[in-house]
């Protein structure tokens, strides 16, 4: 037997016959050439008869089997024969081995879907073995992994037994750790399930993972302080670049806040992600304009730019633009100054221009007076620091001493708490009227000049030296009734005024004097008022 062939080593001519039984029926002639044989099935041989000899002894070739098929396994993990296939195997994909290769001492790849056939070589001894048919099932089908956009990983947890990697031959691959894979915007991801001990890993899955869309492009009106367009429930925004304590718009501008920038970006939906962030720089104020006093001309020192707005109030109702004049001011009246919004900047601050009322100059003596000498108070609205005679222009009289009276707070507007009052002896000179006015600048800190003081001069001609006269007045401070005592003859007909502080009438009254005259000033609110005394001989 030729094991390698499955033939007779020698060949058989013509005057041999063959045949698969023992009785030789159905023997065959053999042609020159080996004949074939079939493993298990004995063959008989004899020489045909010739003319001078009989057929010879029959030949029982006793043909083994063909030995049992090899039981090669599957690696799933290495795609590979489970153990090494040495020279003395072949294995090919074709069932009929054509094509075949021998073993290399090393496992054999294996195709999923594939059917791999083995046999083990035929020997100086032995055929080829059976055919071994490696049934290599299919790659299973690749994970569907899909995206939470929201939370920018998968929704699904990767388990251990799943594999990921961003490169697509998945190299580098690492196993799940039973929690949802984190995902990098524009970043493809490869995911597969293991191999198992009886199935390949999967086909690999590739995740699309989408880049992250466009941030948003708001921009600021200046004007109005927010946002141009309506920051919607579509949107978040944060004062923190991370978006840590974002909140959803509400369909309206959003309002901005000078000096602190807002980030923005669209929420993330079910098929798209977070948008990047939109940085919005938003710009701090500009510096607040800022306008002084010329008392002289009771103007601002500086021309209004015109890109400034002024108003009598706080909070800028019924403001007027700038024209690039001085403004003249109204003692007493402040003024607000701001720089006006443009497209590229906001308003600045409000800077308010403390305008003080003129100084108010009183004093006990009002109309006409008889006194040598008297005294006026000089009220200034505002703290005022080394004022002296110097800053009064008087007429008809000379100033005596310039004493700085106690603190006191008087009723001259909303400036008023600032008072600072100065007392001055004033003297006439001849008869006739005593002009008095505060000259603008007359104090460190500026001040307007005050409205003239005049009073009517006229020296006494009653013979009664003034030391004789006496007048009483109590209780002082009062609560509204007041008694009232003098050395004037009973029955001596009164004239009483009594003024406030600005110089009002605000009570009087005539009656012939008794020894205590009583006043019911109660309809007078809380002030110092001033009381003119009057009969035919004494004022």
């Amino acid at each position: 037997i030729n094991y390698f062939t499955a033939k007779t080593k020698d060949a058989v001519s013509s005057a041999y016959q063959h045949s698969n039984n023992a009785d030789m029926s159905g023997a065959q002639n053999g042609n020159g050439n080996p004949v074939p044989l079939t493993p298990g099935q004995k063959k008989y041989i004899r020489k045909k008869a010739t003319a001078s000899a009989f057929a010879s002894k029959t030949q029982t070739l006793n043909v083994p089997g063909r030995p049992a098929a090899p039981a090669f396994e599957i690696d799933f993990a290495k795609e590979k024969t489970s153990v090494a296939v040495s020279a003395e195997y072949q294995h090919s994909a074709n069932e009929n081995m054509s094509g075949a290769s021998n073993g290399n001492g090393a496992p054999v790849n294996v195709t999923p879907g594939t059917k791999k056939y083995f046999r083990k070589k035929a020997s100086s001894s032995a055929f080829a073995s059976k055919i071994q048919t490696l049934d290599v099932p299919g790659r299973p089908a690749a994970p569907a992994f899909e995206i939470d956009f929201a939370m920018e990983q998968t929704k699904a947890n990767a388990t251990a037994s799943h594999q990921y990697s961003n490169n697509a031959d998945m190299s580098g691959a690492m196993a799940g750790e039973g929690a949802p894979l984190k995902l990098t915007p524009g970043q493809k991801l490869y995911l597969k399930k293991k191999a198992t001990a009886s199935a390949f890993a999967s086909k690999v899955q590739t995740l699309d993972v989408p880049g992250r869309p466009a941030a948003p492009a708001f921009e600021i009106d200046f004007a109005m302080e927010q946002t141009k367009a309506n920051v919607t429930a579509m949107h978040q925004y944060s004062n923190n670049a991370d978006m840590s304590g974002a909140m959803a718009g509400e369909d309206t501008p959003l309002k901005l806040t000078p000096g602190v920038n807002l980030h923005l970006r669209n929420k993330a939906t079910a098929s798209a992600f977070a948008s990047k962030i939109q940085i919005l720089a938003v710009p701090d104020r500009p510096a607040s304009p800022m306008y002084s006093i010329d008392y002289i001309a009771e103007k601002t020192i500086e021309p209004v730019a015109a890109g400034d707005d002024y108003a009598l109030s706080g909070n800028m109702n019924g403001a007027l633009n700038g024209a690039e004049l001085q403004l003249d001011l109204e003692p007493g009246t402040d003024l607000y100054f701001r720089t006006r919004s443009t497209t590229q900047a906001f308003a600045s601050q409000i800077s308010p221009l403390m305008v003080y009322a003129r100084p108010v100059i009183s004093s006990t003596e009002s109309g006409m007076t008889r006194e040598a000498s008297f005294f006026v108070n000089i009220d200034f609205m505002q703290g005022a620091g080394n004022f002296s005679a110097d800053g009064i222009t008087a007429v008809n009289a000379t100033l005596g001493d310039v004493t700085m009276l106690p603190a006191s707070k008087g009723t001259y507007g909303p400036n008023a708490d600032d008072m600072t009052s100065y007392q001055v002896e004033v003297m006439g000179t001849e008869e006739g009227v005593i002009s008095l006015e505060v000259m603008a600048n007359a104090v460190v800190e500026g001040n307007f000049k005050s409205t003239p003081f005049e009073i009517d001069y006229q020296r006494s001609t009653t013979g009664i030296d003034s030391d004789e006269f006496t007048l009483g007045l109590y209780p002082n401070p009062t609560s509204g009734l007041v008694y009232l005592s003098s050395s004037v003859p009973i029955g001596t007909q009164v004239e009483l005024s009594v003024y406030s502080a600005t110089g009002k009438l605000v009570h009087q009254e005539k009656f012939p004097m008794d020894q205590k005259h009583l006043m019911d000033l109660e309809e007078l609110g809380k002030g110092v008022y001033f009381l003119h005394f009057h009969t035919s001989e004494y004022k």
